[in-house]
């Protein structure tokens, strides 16, 4: 486990963005919303990561030296665009010697992930993740506003919504995140008297101005989102005083769909490439998670502004926002809650992934799933190994358990019954497959442990591929003990 480095509970004096400092300033589009959502798998990858020592003992627990974790747990989690980073968000409201109540930011660094793609599981060789899986970095961001709920990331810019319970007032502050380990907050505040911010998404428009939404889900007024457009095209800028605000109790639904907007943990926009715009809300469904289970959902909103969203500057006008599709999401051995921590991730190639995280640590561990999207049938080929992908699964038709393995990493296995699959070892499970391999490698699996006995090899096409029973036809279900590539 790595050893501590140090334990913040003052506000991190951060240095400033500087007018010539660089920075990305927009996410990738996605070719259509709705179906590059429903390509996302609904059971996650299992992820961990060490706590780095920078969480101080019992806080961030559920322990009952730390009030059993009511209120100080992790409340937002967002992958950076920027190499193997994650950023998550937690309140604090307990208050004991030396340890004041804070919001914070947690940085971790995922460092043997890939930098872009899907990350798949760090836990496939062993229980606990490697060593350098680990928080790097710990921003402590407020003493009064305690609470720092569902972030967003445009680019390099992350969004950070901060309240605290009474009286209700939040801000959002922001923070550029080129280089994650060295982050510089930027010299501006959305501030927001009377006014409640539990979650928080930012785009920048075709038009070079950025929009922000503010979900607000007092028990006091109606739930709404309140929308700020920027001064300029320049972030540094700010945002205009006066935001726009749409009620949760108007939205629309598409057909089929029922007309329901969630007292959502997380918010966060997507692009699509002809300039709509959509929003992506993440929730649980018990009011008392996770003590009460409930079921996790991501809802996807189309959201309409109208004509005057392309003049320059923009005019915004309230929203039409109308739900266009609802996905349940499963987790199991609490590795997450969308009531916890939860956010979308658009990849460099316009691929959605989901992140959600469990509410606390444990054994100085912070638990996590990947909800990665994977290609459909007619995608394009693949000429590179590491866009590969190869998924075992543990019955026919593809369900159960599912092995993944991501690009050239972890792809050789010498004996399935060491691997873990979800908490369990996978030897003699698979019974099903579905891959993309460029030409030229093949991915061997073996009846016998250490590459031994009869071999059935997936052969690289370039294309998804996939056999529904290894069965029939193969002769190699409940037989895979071994596997790597072979060219």
């Amino acid at each position: 486990m790595p050893t501590a480095t140090h334990k913040c509970y003052k506000p991190t004096a951060l240095p400033r963005v500087t007018p010539s400092e660089k920075y990305r300033s927009i996410n990738p589009p996605v070719g259509n919303a709705l179906s590059t959502y429903r390509r996302i798998r609904t059971d996650g990858d299992y992820l961990r990561a060490w706590d780095g020592g920078q969480i101080p003992s019992m806080r961030y627990t559920a322990n009952v030296e730390n009030n059993l974790g009511f209120g100080n747990h992790f409340q937002g989690i967002q992958r950076l665009s920027r190499g193997r980073y994650l950023v998550i968000s937690g309140a604090d409201p307990n208050v004991a010697p030396g340890l004041p109540r804070a919001s914070h930011l947690f940085i971790v660094r995922m460092a043997s992930r890939y930098r872009t793609g899907p990350w798949g599981s760090n836990l496939v060789a062993r229980q606990q993740p490697p060593a350098n899986d680990a928080i790097v970095k710990t921003v402590c961001i407020d003493n009064k506003l305690w609470h720092a709920g569902g972030i967003s990331v445009c680019g390099d810019i992350l969004a950070v919504p901060i309240e605290s319970s009474s009286p209700e007032k939040s801000h959002v502050v922001f923070y550029n995140m080129r280089k994650p380990e060295q982050p510089t907050e930027f010299p501006l505040r959305v501030k927001r008297s009377k006014a409640k911010a539990g979650a928080a998404a930012l785009t920048r428009l075709p038009s070079g101005f950025y929009l922000l939404a503010v979900w607000s889900d007092s028990d006091r007024k109606p739930k709404r989102i309140d929308f700020y457009r920027s001064k300029t095209r320049d972030f540094s800028d700010g945002f205009s005083p006066g935001p726009v605000t749409w009620y949760a109790r108007d939205v629309e639904a598409a057909t089929g769909q029922d007309a329901n907007f969630s007292n959502f943990q997380a918010i966060n926009f997507v692009n699509q490439r002809n300039g709509r715009l959509f929003l992506v809300g993440l929730h649980n469904t018990s009011s008392e998670a996770p003590t009460r289970p409930g079921r996790d959902y991501a809802d996807l909103y189309s959201v309409e502004f109208g004509e005057g969203l392309s003049q320059v500057p923009p005019v915004l006008d309230v929203p039409v926002i109308t739900k266009v599709g609802k996905r349940q999401f499963f987790c199991n051995d609490q590795q997450c809650n969308m009531d916890g921590a939860a956010g979308v991730y658009v990849d460099s190639d316009g691929a959605l992934h989901i992140y959600a995280a469990w509410h606390w640590r444990s054994d100085n561990l912070l638990r996590f799933n990947e909800y990665r999207s994977v290609p459909g049938r007619h995608t394009p080929a693949i000429t590179g190994i590491k866009d590969a992908w190869i998924d075992l699964f543990e019955h026919r038709g593809y369900s159960g358990r599912r092995l993944s393995i991501i690009g050239w990493k972890g792809h050789a296995i010498r004996h399935f019954g060491e691997v873990s699959v979800q908490g369990s070892a996978f030897e003699n499970k698979v019974s099903s497959v579905r891959f993309q391999i460029p030409p030229g490698y093949n991915y061997a699996l073996y009846d016998g442990r250490k590459y031994t006995g009869d071999i059935l090899y997936l052969c690289g096409t370039g294309y998804v591929e996939e056999i529904r029973d290894l069965g029939r036809g193969y002769g190699f279900r409940d037989k895979v003990s071994s596997a790597r590539y072979e060219r």
